[in-house]
């Protein structure tokens, strides 16, 4: 197949960092893929071609003074393309040619007015995807080690920073180092992280989630952390408001299907009034100190290694992109 992705802005984000490693997958089974874009944003490079690996001459950048349509038309016949998948915000030109799919990020809808051939629904929504993906994990890079690190990290959009200094003010006793912020709170005067900077310029590796006994985080992070045997506490998916704290429960086996359906980042979890308190918070790191979770660690292992491994996931979208194709002979 040859595929064609269409995105605007690359940025360091969950988004970019999924097709990336979706392209990754479709060109060492055998695909041809190419990423159409609008331009690059902050560490958009770093993500796309040093994290994912993905062959430069693999993204195609718009010129100065296109027509974004007029850009993806011109593309889809310059490259032979068989299929489009349009990703989040990026339109759909009514003049285009061959099929295009859907890929939903969040709560985005697709245009319903347009001939989508087919929708990918990224974490569960109600609503009739052809196809429904979760975060995955590639299980290579991150094994699953059973000795715990020492400290603690904060990690992610995920956490408001005020939030977890308010966990860490119950505690003076509690190091957690910070890798990560919402953007716009790049700036933590007077608290004890050493290394902070905007949540997109955190690149997690092996290296960096072995380190740490606790992982606070979410989404792709939370997954990864919890595959390699980490002791995780997930922070709610709408934290982009300053009225949303963000705290969360220690993941434990009964909460996967629940937290899984939800990027890793249940909000709101579990359907109370309101999210879990600092006092909360804290409850649920000196558990996670105090014991080891061998048992518990191992089996959330085992799930995301039947339910969210990257060959899986990244399976599920491929056989959507050959059943648009089939349909249409």
């Amino acid at each position: 197949m040859r595929i064609i992705f269409a995105y605007g802005i690359l940025q360091g984000g969950g988004c970019e960092r999924r097709m990336g490693e979706l392209m990754r997958w479709l060109l060492d089974n055998g695909d041809e893929c190419w990423l159409l874009a609008s331009g690059w944003g902050h560490y958009g490079r770093a993500t796309l071609y040093g994290q994912c690996g993905v062959p430069s001459d693999r993204i195609i950048m718009m010129g100065p003074g296109e027509v974004y349509e007029d850009f993806l038309v011109y593309m889809a016949d310059e490259l032979k393309g068989d299929l489009f998948d349009i990703q989040w915000s990026a339109c759909l030109p009514k003049e285009l040619r061959i099929p295009a799919v859907f890929t939903m990020h969040g709560v985005t809808q697709p245009m319903p007015e347009l001939p989508w051939a087919g929708i990918i629904c990224v974490e569960y929504l109600n609503l009739p995807p052809v196809t429904t993906i979760y975060n995955w994990v590639n299980l290579e890079k991150f094994p699953f080690r059973k000795e715990l690190g020492e400290g603690s990290c904060f990690v992610g959009r995920a956490f408001k920073a005020i939030n977890v200094k308010k966990v860490c003010s119950l505690d003076p006793t509690i190091k957690v180092d910070c890798y990560g912020t919402t953007v716009g709170e790049t700036e933590l005067p007077d608290w004890p992280p050493q290394e902070c900077a905007p949540w997109f310029d955190y690149k997690p590796t092996e290296d960096t989630i072995y380190r740490y006994r606790t992982v606070f985080a979410a989404a792709n992070t939370a997954m990864e952390a919890a595959a390699a045997g980490r002791l995780v506490i997930v922070g709610s998916s709408g934290t982009a408001y300053a009225d949303r704290p963000a705290y969360g429960h220690l993941v434990q086996p009964h909460l996967l299907e629940a937290l899984s359906r939800d990027q890793w980042a249940a909000q709101r979890w579990p359907h109370d009034a309101s999210d879990p308190s600092p006092k909360f918070v804290l409850s649920q790191f000196r558990s996670a100190q105090k014991e080891d979770f061998l048992t518990e660690r191992k089996a959330i292992r085992a799930y995301i290694e039947r339910e969210h491994s990257l060959e899986i996931q990244c399976r599920k979208i491929r056989n959507l992109y050959m059943a648009v194709l089939d349909s249409r002979g």
